[in-house]
């Protein structure tokens, strides 16, 4: 075999090697589509009103919280779109003041708030194992706020809208070929109140 022939040997060899390599590259990136849906604990990050002439109050800054949605996995890279409902928080007092009405509009101000909206986040792996996955991500919520609270005569209307971003660390163990179950933490830094959230999740891929 003379070196021209030497030559092109290996450089068809390599050639194929790089085609196989980039061949095998290609289809590990293909997307992967899925849905999802999860059950969580939110926790409202608001503080009472310190008042001295009352009596009591009534505050409930937790609620049980949900999500659906879908996305697709790209390499390394998920992007999800979700409906996020991060549950429901009340305040109420008894007990007397100079000004009931300014006191009632001070109480709605201070009130923790939990919100419901549309998500659209992205996240990546950092380790991933034949089981496990850890991944971190971001994202942005566009959410809504509508209540309103009455105090005798005094009625206070609460709508409220914004987008605002969050992050996360997510935990994820394959159950199946299809089916991962998720432990993920949230921050969801609200403009009204920032807002903690741990849920347990399930993706299905196709």
């Amino acid at each position: 075999m003379t070196f021209i022939q030497k030559a092109v040997s290996t450089i068809t060899v390599a050639a194929t090697a790089v085609a196989m390599a980039t061949s095998i590259t290609a289809m590990a990136a293909e997307p992967n589509w899925f849905v999802s849906g999860s059950v969580g604990q939110s926790s409202a990050k608001a503080e009472k009103p310190n008042v001295t002439d009352i009596n009591t109050v009534s505050w409930d800054d937790s609620a049980t919280s949900y999500s659906l949605g879908g996305g697709l996995g790209y390499g390394d890279f998920t992007f999800i779109l979700s409906y996020e409902q991060l549950g429901e928080a009340s305040a109420s007092y008894t007990g007397e003041v100079l000004d009931s009405e300014l006191f009632h509009q001070a109480l709605v101000n201070s009130a923790p708030k939990l919100v419901d909206g549309i998500s659209l986040q992205s996240q990546y792996t950092l380790w991933q194992s034949k089981a496990f996955n850890v991944k971190v991500g971001v994202g942005l919520l566009a959410w809504d706020l509508d209540y309103t609270s009455q105090l005798n005569e005094s009625v206070v209307e609460v709508n409220e809208n914004d987008k605002d971003l969050f992050y996360n660390l997510q935990v994820g163990y394959k159950l199946t070929k299809h089916v991962q179950v998720n432990l993920k933490l949230t921050r969801y830094t609200l403009s009204v109140n920032d807002v903690d959230n741990i849920s347990l999740g399930l993706m299905y891929h196709y």
